[in-house]
């Protein structure tokens, strides 16, 4: 999820953007006339680029839009321009649903921002240390010096309070050194400025890269071994879900890992702004679900992607109507689907 290499100065506009007067608007109902439409997402070398990237080649390839990817500093920064109508599409995480309450990071409500299809499980590594510190366990890590992430702390800084919480410990225990992002929390690590910094996809090269350079390794989660896995707490699964909507505990292994460790996944998703059309948002999921084989060769996140995982009753955000449509239309759409999306728009509107 949060492979990153060093921020680059990037020309936006070259990036693609949307036609406004073709694609935005309620009146808009002749998708045949639309050209662009933009996705928004991290920043190349991020694998969240690298998934929107492929999404946007096969809504080009097989329908009647052009997508284009537009990429941010993160989410935060995103946000807003889906809020207002000015970005179309955008690929991130099921913290989303901080941004669209208003709450944790998020001081105001973004209420048009809409769920359209959930992709793959993020693999992620979580709080890694360097294996010569002599850290075996995240209660270690008590008086430690930990990353705090200030460019993008609504994607890494509430997963490490997981991690944190589930040995009894916060914040306050540790020694915050605050960090700009993912890369400067790997080279405060490299260099000792922090004792763990999170690590993202343990495939990624920027991690592997790292390993190969100090030698990292993961912490269990709860300091729960593989081998006592089936004996997590239901409780700490509940209170993982309330922190980091959609987060759940599962064993990770291979790249840079030299041994399994428990951890934790939630899935990413595709939203857009409810700003959006109908039928372009329907012709966006139709097209993902009828040609959801032509999403797999282009990189390990999408090899996920199917009819099966891109549907489930309690997203995030609310569903956009065009979704709705086509989840109806397929005979998906189930009761508690409704209830739950009437749910979240009563909470929305009050």
């Amino acid at each position: 999820m949060f492979s990153v290499v060093a921020v680059l100065m990037l020309v936006l506009a070259a990036c693609g953007g949307t036609d406004a007067e073709t694609s935005k608007g309620d009146d808009t109902n002749d998708t045949s006339s639309i050209s662009n439409v933009s996705i928004a997402t991290f920043q190349p070398g991020i694998a969240f680029h690298s998934a929107a990237s492929g999404i946007a080649s096969v809504i080009s390839d097989n329908s009647g839009l052009n997508a284009t990817v537009r990429p941010f500093a993160g989410p935060k920064s995103w946000y807003p321009l889906m809020d207002s109508g000015d970005i179309d599409f955008g690929t991130t995480d099921f913290l989303v649903k901080y941004a669209v309450l208003g709450i944790e990071n998020y001081d105001s409500m973004h209420k048009n921002i809409r769920t359209v299809v959930i992709g793959n499980h993020i693999p992620m590594v979580g709080l890694g240390v360097k294996e010569s510190s002599g850290i075996d366990s995240l209660k270690d890590l008590k008086g430690k010096n930990v990353a705090f992430y200030t460019a993008t702390p609504e994607s890494f800084n509430p997963l490490i309070e997981v991690e944190l919480k589930s040995v009894g410990l916060s914040w306050d225990d540790v020694n915050k050194v605050q960090v700009s992002d993912i890369g400067d929390g790997l080279e405060a690590l490299r260099e000792d400025r922090v004792d763990a910094a999170f690590i993202g996809d343990p495939n990624a090269g920027v991690f592997i890269e790292l390993d190969n350079a100090v030698g990292v390794k993961g912490l269990n989660l709860a300091d729960i071994t593989p081998g006592k896995f089936d004996d997590f707490p239901e409780d700490l699964k509940a209170e993982m879900a309330e922190i980091s909507p959609g987060l759940t505990p599962t064993i990770r292994e291979g790249a840079i890992l030299d041994e399994p460790i428990v951890t934790y996944h939630s899935p990413n998703l595709l939203t857009s702004s409810a700003k959006l059309s109908e039928d372009i948002v329907y012709e966006v999921v139709k097209t993902l679900y009828e040609n959801y084989e032509e999403l797999h060769p282009i990189f390990h996140w999408l090899e996920e992607w199917n009819p099966e995982s891109m549907f489930r009753p309690d997203p995030p955000a609310p569903y956009h109507d065009g979704a709705i449509k086509y989840f109806k239309e397929i005979g998906v759409w189930t009761d508690e689907a409704e209830e739950f999306h009437k749910e979240f728009m009563e909470m929305l509107e009050e």
